[in-house]
């Protein structure tokens, strides 16, 4: 039993590899015989996971991502994933629903901590405070060719440097937070200056409404040090399993839905 959850959980090895592999070894099993195994120890490990979440749902910052699964019986499935570094904890949940419910089944009804997220809406949470992702926000922007649209660029990403060098020198001196609150609500008014300006381009003027809706939280990681400035990690957790979740689904071991 354990041999089989290693092939598929460790190696991730799909079911029909899994068999193969057992034949090989002299055991015939069953695809069925298979999921049966995974699904009794995901039932097994329910507890766990369980306490995974609770740990989760504690946390003072979560980084939030989802990437759609594999079709089944004529359905998308969406893996979502929730990270956080303090404590370290990796939550998978797969569901066939893309909104905000399955953030707040994730993040639980106390939840009160930081949601790092993309711009995409349903990882909005109406409590607590957010931090959206620079990455996404300057891969959108260094794709632009233009000459306002490079400018755009520039002129965001340095804005980025000189919060992110800054939280670096401050975490390394540890000082007190009222400066970065003070910092943090300076930055969030320029950003919001610089983006009213009137853009000729529509690109320009696309990414501007984005920041004149989300300046507030985008700063958040400068008054928060378990906050990132970026959702990478919530990305990192989730790129090995992108593209399994129609198994994640038949056998929860990492927490999809039965």
């Amino acid at each position: 039993m354990s041999y089989v959850v290693y092939l598929r959980e460790e190696l991730r090895l799909p079911v029909n590899l899994v068999q193969t592999h057992l034949a090989k070894a002299g055991l015939h099993v069953t695809r069925g015989e298979i999921e049966h195994i995974l699904r009794e120890v995901a039932e097994y490990l329910r507890p766990t996971y369980e306490e995974y979440v609770n740990t989760l749902q504690r946390a003072s910052a979560v980084h939030l991502d989802e990437k759609t699964g594999r079709r089944m019986e004529g359905e998308n499935d969406w893996l979502w994933g929730g990270v956080a570094k303090d404590p370290d904890t990796v939550v998978f949940k797969v569901d066939e629903r893309r909104c905000g419910a399955v953030v707040a089944e994730m993040l639980g009804d106390e939840f009160s901590g930081v949601v790092g997220s993309d711009f995409y809406s349903v990882t909005t949470q109406p409590r607590g405070k957010k931090q959206r992702c620079w990455a996404h926000l300057l891969r959108d922007t260094r794709k632009l060719e233009r000459e306002e649209e490079k400018g755009l660029h520039e002129q965001l990403k340095q804005l980025w440097e000189r919060a992110a060098s800054w939280v670096v020198q401050e975490q390394e001196r540890a000082s007190p937070a009222v400066r970065g609150e003070q910092l943090a609500a300076q930055w969030e008014e320029e950003l919001f200056e610089f983006a009213q300006k009137e853009w000729e381009d529509p690109d320009c003027q696309r990414i501007a409404e984005r920041l004149i809706k989300h300046s507030v939280e985008m700063f958040t990681f400068v008054t928060r040090c378990e906050v990132e400035e970026t959702n990478n990690r919530a990305e990192r957790a989730l790129r090995p399993l992108r593209g399994e979740a129609q198994d994640l689904r038949r056998a929860p071991l990492l927490g999809g839905s039965k």
